[in-house]
Order: C-alpha cells, then sequence, then structure tokens
C-alpha cells in the first residue's frame, strides 16, 4: 500500500488512537510529502528515510521514492513511538503476538522480541514520566489494559 497524502485542512477533528485523543483546533494545516512505503505504519527516522511495517509486509526503511534500505524479518501490527536519547523508540507487537522493540541507530535496524502474549491485543501505548522506566501498556479485547 503506498501512503501519498498532498495538504490537509481540518476544521475540527479528534483523532483516537490506543493512547487517547487528539484535538486539532479550527482552521490547522497539515502538509506533507507523497510517499511510497509498504505498510500499514510509517514513522519518519530522518532526512528521505522511512520505517514502515504491517501485518502483510516486515519492518523496513525506506527512502521516500519505497526503495528498501534496510530490513527486518518482522511482520507486525500496532504501533506506539517515543523519542529516548534522541533515538526512535518503536514498540509493536509482531504477528506472533511477541512484544518488540524496533531501534535505528547510526543507519542499523535491530529489533528486542520477548516471548508472545497469550491473551489478544487490541491496543498499545507507551508511557514515561520524566526520569522512569519506559512502560507499555496493552489494551486487550474487553477494553482493559494491561501494564
Amino acid at each position: 500500500m503506498n501512503i501519498a497524502t498532498k495538504f490537509l485542512t481540518l476544521a475540527s477533528a479528534s483523532i483516537i488512537s490506543a493512547c487517547g485523543v487528539l484535538s486539532v483546533s479550527d482552521n490547522t494545516s497539515i502538509s506533507t510529502n507523497t510517499l511510497a512505503v509498504k505498510g500499514e505504519h510509517a514513522y519518519y527516522l530522518e532526512e528521505n528515510k522511512w520505517l514502515s511495517f504491517g501485518p502483510e509486509h516486515t519492518v523496513q526503511v525506506s527512502d521516500t521514492q519505497g526503495k528498501a534500505l534496510k530490513t527486518l524479518n518482522i511482520k507486525a501490527e500496532l504501533m506506539d513511538t517515543r523519542q529516548v536519547n534522541g533515538q526512535p523508540f518503536i514498540f509493536t507487537l509482531d504477528d506472533n503476538q511477541r512484544p518488540t522493540i524496533i531501534r535505528y541507530q547510526n543507519e542499523t535496524l535491530t529489533s528486542i522480541q520477548a516471548k508472545n502474549i497469550t491473551t489478544p491485543i487490541e491496543g498499545l501505548c507507551l508511557y514515561q514520566s520524566s526520569n522512569s522506566p519506559m512502560q507499555v501498556f496493552l489494551m486487550d479485547e474487553d477494553a482493559l489494559a494491561h501494564q
């Protein structure tokens, strides 16, 4: 799937995710470039580099034309991201429900995976208060959050 957006003017909108609701006030403009990356999720890494993945596409770092520069043999859905020490920290669940941390640093794409989770997960959210460890909240089918 190509992710292609041009220019968007929002009169008033709310964007809902597992992490909460983002409200956009009147006459907010968002301008983006056209992307040709594979997957359901795309995350801007640095100039002309995007990380993307989805349940049908492995994790890859691509340029804005869609040329794969780095790949990991992991298919996943659900994603949340934070910056940790100026570097992207990407959390997802792979297609076997294993919590997965994806890092891209110094032109290197790596992952760390934990044991799979037996409860079906419908959403996830990273949280970190000042000077505390990163935490993840997983939302199950019954909308119960697990930390």
